[in-house]
């Protein structure tokens, strides 16, 4: 029927099923919206960005990924999607991972609240032009050990070159070391986008890369937020650099709000230092309880690391000697009662980070951080945890390369993963990944270099991987890496 224009509809035993997903996209697009616009005052600011418009355009064309470094605002590009593909009358299902528990396509199912499997509810759902799979933060499914369900979704609605449309986000990492989902979004031809939206190491694959604010981005603060517009115009180049990022820009506003001046935090420098004033007002600061605030929320990374989810019930950290610490950082918006959308009241049983982000420092700031030898330990243990708090581990090499100015203690610990055979390879490259980012003089890896004299393997190895993490920032450029070596 479809090639003469005409469409079956719908097989009465679907409708029921496609009703709760169109349910389920406006669910995920209000409880995302946040996202979309940064906090000013009693304003919410939001900044039209091009990478929107080009990602309707190459969506229109065919399955494709959103990526760009974590905070680039790839789910806010996301959301603006689905709101103009759904303004214009086109079916969307939009789905975020950390909305499901499911590690298996039937698990999926019962967290969809679908009678059938819904790959079978996706063929089911006719129409007469293209339709539109979104899932927002498949990184997420890295956490909660779902990443093989989605990839077999993925697989299967790819392979069947119909009508639907599959647009995922995804952090840049997770996508350079995942082979199946690379074959997956593997074409001879790159979307059709201005060469800023493409990100040369992934070539190969088609995707969409959310950039860093530009300048005409950003201009459209003054007008919008003006406090904010003035942090930019009195910060240094690092700084200037980090509210390019749509996630640092929204930390720095909500600081400017929390009553920090613009002569305080201009001198910063990092996302660390960020994340660490952040940390300091509304955890340490907040009610004169940093001790108890920090021990809830510990208790909280533990559970959600351990259940790998991004949620934790309420009463695994909820009891008399805890309630005015928990009742601080919910107040402070550190954690949140689980809402799935804004139409409906807060699930008070359930909590969350208010962002991913806040999830991944508070891991690196309380279960990585103390004692050398912590996280090597902790993936002895579990190797698995290399997957689950990557990003983490990585914000503790960070956190060790800025206490250390001789860097003693950041090798130190690099070679002790790099030497432990039980620790997995994907761990052993966050050293060399942090040192590729943060070095600035030879003496910075002066350590390592005084290993390599000494003939060490760990070391050799570390300086191979330090090798691979330039070239692959080297290919972010368009340029090749030449060895040096003769």
């Amino acid at each position: 029927m479809e090639d003469v224009g005409a469409f079956v509809d719908p097989a009465h035993s679907y409708e029921a099923d496609i009703t709760r997903l169109r349910a389920r996209r406006t669910a995920t697009s209000q409880r995302l919206a946040h996202l979309a616009t940064i906090p000013a005052g009693a304003d919410e600011v939001r900044i039209d960005r091009p990478a929107t418009e080009h990602l309707r355009q190459v969506a229109t064309t065919g399955s494709c990924l959103v990526i760009g470094e974590p905070g680039a605002g790839k789910s806010a590009a996301l959301h603006y999607l689905a709101g103009e593909l759904v303004s214009q009358g086109e079916d969307v299902v939009y789905l975020a991972v950390d909305d499901m528990t499911g590690q298996s396509l039937g698990t999926l199912r019962q967290d969809l609240g679908l009678e059938h499997d819904l790959v079978a509810v996706l063929d089911a759902w006719t129409g007469a032009g293209p339709a539109y799979l979104l899932i927002d933060a498949l990184d997420v499914a890295r956490v909660q050990g779902s990443a093989g369900a989605y990839r077999q979704l993925l697989r299967e609605v790819t392979s069947r070159e119909g009508r639907w449309r599959v647009v995922c986000s995804i952090r840049k990492f997770d996508l350079r070391y995942s082979a199946d989902l690379q074959q997956l979004f593997a074409t001879q031809q790159p979307a059709q986008a201005p060469e800023e939206f493409q990100d040369p190491e992934f070539t190969a694959i088609r995707h969409l890369n959310i950039p860093a604010l530009s300048p005409a981005e950003l201009a459209q603060l003054e007008l919008q937020a003006p406090t904010l517009w003035q942090l930019l115009q009195a910060a240094g180049p690092p700084l200037q650099g980090l509210l390019r990022v749509p996630f640092n820009l929204r930390l720095a506003a909500e600081l400017l709000q929390l009553g920090l001046t613009i002569g305080e935090l201009s001198p910063i420098r990092t996302q660390l230092e960020l994340l660490d004033r952040y940390w300091q007002r509304r955890v340490l600061g907040v009610g004169q309880q940093g001790d108890a605030n920090e021990a809830v929320l510990r208790r909280a990374c533990e559970r959600m690391v351990s259940a790998r989810m991004l949620q934790v019930a309420r009463s695994n950290l909820a009891d008399p000697a805890s309630s005015a610490a928990l009742d601080t950082l919910l107040s402070a918006q550190v954690l949140v009662e689980w809402q799935p959308t804004a139409s409906v009241q807060p699930d008070r049983q359930v909590l969350a980070f208010a962002h991913h982000l806040l999830f991944d420092y508070a891991v690196a700031q309380l279960l990585l951080a103390g004692l050398p030898g912590t996280v090597t330990a902790r993936l002895r243990a579990d190797p698995e945890l290399a997957l689950v708090m990557r990003p983490s581990i990585l914000l503790h090499f960070h956190r060790l390369w800025a206490l250390d100015p001789v860097r003693r203690r950041f090798w130190d610990e690099t070679l002790e993963m790099v030497a432990d055979d039980t620790v997995p390879e994907i761990a052993k490259l966050l050293g060399p990944l942090a040192a590729v980012e943060l070095a600035e003089t030879l003496s910075d890896l002066e350590p390592l270099s005084a290993a390599l004299d000494q003939d060490s393997e760990p070391a050799a190895s570390a300086f191979g991987h330090l090798v691979g993490a330039l070239s692959r920032r080297f290919a972010r450029f368009g340029l090749v890496w030449q060895d040096p070596s003769p």
